[in-house]
């Protein structure tokens, strides 16, 4: 009724911050002065300190600068040297990891996965910074950029390969701080790649639905806001990339048919007229009579493609890692001279490799630049983060100054590093196939493996307690291996749980096994030659474990951190839940910060969400008061000092701060009249 008066009361939060609002979190070197959060990503209560790392697998060169996806964000070095490419800047981190980028004049044109396409704007080398973007519907795989803002359109495109079913994307890039899709062609086809070549887009892409089949899509983008496919092909394989030049392309196959050449002369009517019996690749580059592909495993190879009806593989270089793309330069580009030589850079997963094909039949490497890489799991002692690697072994990184780590040190190991327990000098790191290895800590900067047990399922999880290893050993249980001689593990005893083992955490005579589908289990290890199952606790997929105060603390991958009350160890009970909105995968507490607060924390990897930090102060009433959102798979964590040290998978290390913000409850009084 009018005049009539009602009321409702409400409680609002205000957030107020101990002291000032705390600073931002200092820039690692080289990044740019935005804030230091990964761009666009969801936080709360956490800022990101420093970074580093993550799988190389884009690279664009121009000048005498080479542009390279490093994990989620953008790395420029320059490599006016071939000999020594030297660091210059990052951007911050993006939303995704980065899958592809291009290069035009002053600007960076970054395909970052789940994140669309953002612009870079790299006219300052040593401080590359993103200025604009455009979040497109799919996964953007690939960018190509064609266009000139100085002809009197103005225009200027970004040509995208945005995944199944989101074909082609045309994003008008004009304006870098306002790139806008102004067209798309769809496809029901997964596309991987793209190359522009004058008014055409050649788009590279998997049949859907017709396993192991690829093709090549012709596509006129001579009105962006109309493109339209004039004629196609396809072929048994995987696609991998695309490059064109004069009427033909070059069609790199993903799996394991090599390169395919097509006569695009009739665009309506593309044609395979040559097919070079190559190793499968991801990427290809073009320049004179030769093509070079990064065929993953392989390397880089180099075809001749002189005669396109006789692609012939006339020589290579095996990289160190798996070669995801490659760029072609030819040195008197690079230095404006009539020195002659030419060099490929190949992105290849731990780095970027400069290789001089001089002679295309003996491909040598001139330099290179080390990444990280992989990051799956991470222990802290002191001043330094050890990073399990995956394929490269043990990782050391130097966390003195969070803002600015640095790797100082590694030990390559045979299997795939998962995960790493500290103890003694002594690094203790589940190596997958590989089993468990030892290795020396005493020079960080020249860790040495000194021992191995080699056991017989997939080593996923290790925790050290007295001069005994236990091992999370997947469908081999938990294995029990004497490690008083580090440089000579001896297995004593095993016990075989029901399900996957991957992560072992131990409490007095017990160990507490994250056991996959198998839920939890509590293994009696007062005898180690005879470890026998107590207890279990039938819950979702457990993928990590830690222990605190008569309580296990589970990252239950289906659901979230259960809690769970193990004071009688035969009959385990859960106490408290906190869902979680990824893929929970391991858990770690830190009792430096709850000794000093009062409160105690459990930080979770979350998988596909990053980092989640959970007040478990009630263990009954765990509640999420911080998280932060990587561009990769949260996979493993440490936590000391307020930091956690995220290894997140695919783009690297991530040091965060958790910032406990106060909330003030004060009562409001709404008024309708």
């Amino acid at each position: 009724m009018k005049g009539a008066r009602s009321w409702l009361s409400c409680w609002v939060a205000l957030l107020l911050v101990a002291g000032a609002v705390p600073a931002l979190g200092q820039a690692t070197a080289g990044w740019s002065d935005q804030q230091p959060g990964a761009e666009g990503a969801v936080t709360w209560n956490m800022r990101l300190i420093g970074q580093i790392g993550g799988v190389t697998q884009a690279v664009a060169v121009q000048e005498s600068y080479a542009y390279v996806a490093e994990g989620g964000g953008l790395t420029v070095l320059d490599v006016s040297d071939p000999a020594a490419p030297a660091f210059l800047g990052k951007t911050l981190p993006l939303p995704d990891v980065v899958e592809g980028v291009a290069v035009l004049g002053s600007y960076a044109y970054v395909a970052g996965g789940d994140g669309g396409v953002r612009v870079v704007d790299v006219s300052d080398p040593a401080r590359p910074a993103v200025v604009g973007a455009c979040d497109t519907p799919g996964y953007a795989f690939a960018v190509a950029v064609c266009g000139d803002p100085s002809l009197p359109s103005g225009k200027l495109y970004a040509y995208v390969a945005d995944g199944y079913p989101n074909g082609l994307r045309v994003v008008d890039v004009s304006d870098p701080a306002w790139p806008v899709e102004v067209g798309h062609w769809e496809t029901y086809h997964n596309t991987r790649a793209v190359a522009i070549a004058g008014q055409l887009a050649y788009v590279a892409y998997e049949v859907v639905g017709k396993p192991r089949y690829a093709g090549l899509a012709v596509v006129d983008v001579s009105d962006p806001a109309q493109p339209v496919e004039v004629g196609s092909t396809s072929w048994p394989g995987l696609a991998g990339g695309v490059a064109v030049t004069g009427t033909f392309a070059y069609v790199t196959d993903g799996w394991y048919t090599g390169l395919h050449v097509l006569d695009v002369s009739d665009p309506a009517q593309p044609v395979e007229v040559g097919q070079g019996d190559t190793a499968g690749g991801k990427g290809v580059a073009v320049s004179g009579d030769y093509a070079y592909l990064s065929a993953y495993e392989a390397g880089l190879v180099v075809v001749d493609v002189s005669d396109p009806a006789q692609p012939v593989e006339v020589g290579s270089y095996d990289t160190p890692g798996l070669a995801f793309a490659v760029a072609v330069r030819s040195y008197s580009a690079l230095h404006q001279d009539s020195m002659s030589g030419a060099y490929a850079y190949v992105a290849d997963k731990y780095g970027l490799r400069v290789v001089d094909v001089s002679d295309p039949a003996q491909p040598v490497e001139s330099g290179f630049y080390s990444a990280l890489g992989l990051a799956y799991g991470v222990a802290m002692i002191g001043q330094y983060a050890y990073v399990a690697g995956g394929g490269s072994g043990l990782r050391v990184v130097d966390v003195l100054d969070p803002a600015h780590p640095v790797e100082v040190g590694g030990c390559d190991t045979p299997g795939a590093a998962l995960q790493v327990a500290l103890v003694g000098g002594l690094a203790y790191l589940a190596d997958g196939q590989a089993g468990l290895r030892v290795v020396d800590l005493s020079d960080p900067i020249h860790p040495v493996e000194v021992g191995y047990y080699d056991t017989p399922g997939y080593a996923g999880g290790v925790a050290v307690a007295g001069e005994y290893a236990y091992v999370a050993d997947a469908e081999s249980g938990l294995r029990i291996v004497d490690v008083s001689d580090p440089t000579q593990p001896a297995e004593t005893g095993f016990c075989d749980t029901p399900g996957l083992a991957e992560g072992v955490a131990v409490l007095g005579s017990y160990a507490y096994v994250a056991d996959g589908d198998g839920g939890l289990r509590v293994v009696d290890v007062s005898d180690l030659t005879q470890p026998a199952e107590v207890g279990f606790l039938d819950t979702g997929w457990i993928e990590g474990v830690a222990m605190a105060g008569g309580l296990a603390y589970l990252a239950d991958s289906d659901a979230g951190l259960r809690v769970v009350d193990v004071s009688d160890p035969i009959q385990p009970v859960q106490v408290g839940f906190c869902a979680m909105p990824g893929w929970p995968t391991w858990v770690a507490l830190d009792g430096d910060r709850s000794l000093r607060s009062g409160n105690a924390y459990a930080y979770v990897s979350d998988g596909p969400s990053g980092l989640r930090v959970v007040d478990v102060s009630d263990p009954t009433q765990p509640v999420v008061v911080g998280s932060y959102d990587t561009p990769g798979w949260a996979a493993g964590v440490a936590a000391a000092e307020g930091y956690a040290y995220v290894a997140d998978s695919e783009a690297g290390l991530f040091i965060l701060q958790f910032e406990q913000l106060w909330h003030i409850y004060l009562p409001v009084v709404w008024r309708n009249y």
